[in-house]
């Protein structure tokens, strides 16, 4: 009973560590974004707590635990699924409102429904419940009340693993989107980009395959099972504690690139917002539709950049370009988009290499750190991550 605890308390002690954590950094610096990875731990935190219960086999305190059990049971996938959309989506929280109380809301509704059921069995279906579909061999020898929760607790195993893969497929597209506008607004997307959160959906992946495997062969599969339950234990606990972890130490978010956007202009007119006041109007007011003056405006992107070797400048971002070019930041991308098939952070990053290069050749004995910092590069680790990418390996 003491083995059985321990190894199935450590996912719950784990989480609830991860919960004081993340409220403690939450009461130091407040970001939206932590209160759902709070949710989301605080849900991990009760599920455990429920799934010890269940191992330990407190048999008087389930009907009152499997509700709640249920309930977070499904809401830990949506929830961080809520979490990366907080990242990464621009979309503001009014948007988001239909999908969230849809997501968040099904979960509830079953949870109820299981408690519901479980007031309505007298103690004698209840037993019968616990015993031959919680413990035991599955629902044949159901009947009535029992039955019909026993098929409530498969629907809800159909429920979950449908937020499985929704979980996996929207945070890819969340993150791939995110990542392109990064690589169009910023020259260096180390910091920024959200690999940590890519991490994180992956662990994700790892997780989901558990969990799916678990649901579908059942708790009680590991019930009694000494080995089974300290193998799934310390793998779920350290699943739970990477993706805490590696939340709590992400840095930046969509809001900073947000405001980043709407940094006053070099020439006091105000704020770009994202979507540029002269949307309509091209380089230097004129229309930039045709192949011509996209080509024209390539030309002066390039002429501008090497004179002035605005390359070399740390943390140069598109808004900074537009300012020096003489147009809005919807041209540049369109003109680096169709001109030469890259994003931004491409174009930028192939000149600061093809000058490192330059630097390299004329001077072998230069230092990388000191090669890098010329280059235009605030970090060694971006330095070698885009010198593999962008150097001409040519001799």
């Amino acid at each position: 009973m003491l083995t059985t605890y321990l190894t199935t308390s450590l996912p719950m002690f784990v989480c609830a560590m991860l919960s004081v954590e993340i409220l403690l950094a939450l009461t130091r610096h407040f970001h939206a974004s932590r209160v759902w990875l709070l949710a989301w731990s605080v849900a991990t935190t009760v599920l455990y707590a429920c799934h010890m219960l269940y191992f330990c086999r407190i048999e008087q305190v389930l009907p009152y635990t499997e509700p709640v059990y249920m309930t977070c049971h499904l809401m830990v996938y949506p929830l961080f699924l809520i979490y990366i959309s907080r990242l990464t989506s621009e979309r503001p929280l009014s948007e988001r409102w239909p999908w969230m109380a849809m997501l968040l809301g099904l979960p509830v509704a079953l949870g109820l429904g299981v408690g519901v059921l479980n007031i309505l069995m007298d103690d004698a279906q209840q037993q019968q419940f616990i015993r031959n579909y919680l413990y035991g061999p599955g629902c044949s020898l159901l009947h009535g009340l029992p039955l019909w929760q026993a098929r409530l607790h498969g629907a809800c195993s159909v429920v979950f693993t449908l937020f499985v893969v929704l979980t996996c497929i929207m945070g890819s597209r969340m993150l791939r989107r995110y990542n392109r506008q990064l690589e169009q607004f910023y020259a260096d997307t180390e910091q920024r980009h959200q690999r940590m959160l890519q991490k994180m959906l992956w662990v994700m992946v790892v997780c989901s395959m558990l969990s799916i495997f678990v649901n579908i062969i059942g708790r009680q599969q590991f019930h009694g099972s000494s080995l089974g339950l300290v193998f799934a234990s310390l793998i779920f606990s350290s699943v739970l504690f990477a993706i805490g972890w590696q939340g709590m130490t992400n840095r930046f978010t969509i809001d900073d690139m947000l405001h980043d956007m709407q940094e006053p202009k070099a020439d006091g007119t105000g704020a770009d917002s994202g979507e540029d006041t002269h949307e309509q109007e091209g380089y230097l007011g004129e229309p930039a539709e045709s192949d011509s003056e996209l080509h024209e405006l390539m030309e002066r992107i390039r002429s501008v950049t090497e004179e002035e070797r605005l390359y070399l400048q740390h943390d140069l971002n598109l808004n900074m370009l537009a300012v020096h070019v003489g147009t809005n930041r919807t041209y540049l991308q369109r003109a680096l988009r169709q001109q030469q098939h890259m994003t931004f952070s491409e174009f930028i990053n192939r000149q600061r290499i093809a000058y490192a290069q330059q630097l390299q050749r004329d001077d072998p004995s230069v230092r990388k750190e000191e090669l890098a910092w010329r280059s235009g590069y605030a970090s060694l680790s971006a330095f070698y991550q885009n010198f593999r990418r962008y150097a001409d390996k040519k001799k």
